[in-house]
């Protein structure tokens, strides 16, 4: 993809595993499978199921209607960072000309040695158009 830029903060045990091109308008960057550690010692009949991988999803959105972006990061680029309903979803919304760039963390939760807040304020802040 490209007209843009943006960096993310790499945590231990989560590094970029690869990165997938799905189609011109989305881009998948596939983060290492996750060690859990648990500090609980299970009986033998408990299994727990493999945790997938977790991942950074961006996609390019042509736009006839430009949405009501009321941030700019400081880059001066227009954005919007959504909680989705079920709470567990978020995403930012870049606006650039004619298009809006989705970014969006996939598969993370509270077991992960990670912090969402410092991922959300470095793709923010970092965010370009070039």
């Amino acid at each position: 993809m490209i007209g843009f830029t943006f960096k993310y903060p790499v945590f231990e045990g989560l590094e970029v595993k690869e990165i997938e091109m799905v189609d011109e308008n989305t881009c998948i960057i596939f983060l290492n499978e996750p060690i859990i550690n648990s500090d609980k010692v299970l009986p033998p009949n408990v299994i727990i199921p493999p945790t997938p991988a977790p991942w950074i999803q961006v996609t390019k959105m042509i736009i006839d209607i430009v949405p009501n972006m009321d941030k700019k990061n400081p880059q001066g680029v227009l954005y919007k960072l959504i909680q989705a309903d079920n709470l567990q979803k978020k995403y930012v919304e870049f606006l650039i000309k004619d298009f809006v760039l989705c970014i969006e963390l996939i598969g993370i939760n509270e077991k992960f040695n990670f912090s969402k807040e410092i991922f959300w304020e470095i793709v923010i802040s970092s965010f370009k158009v070039i």
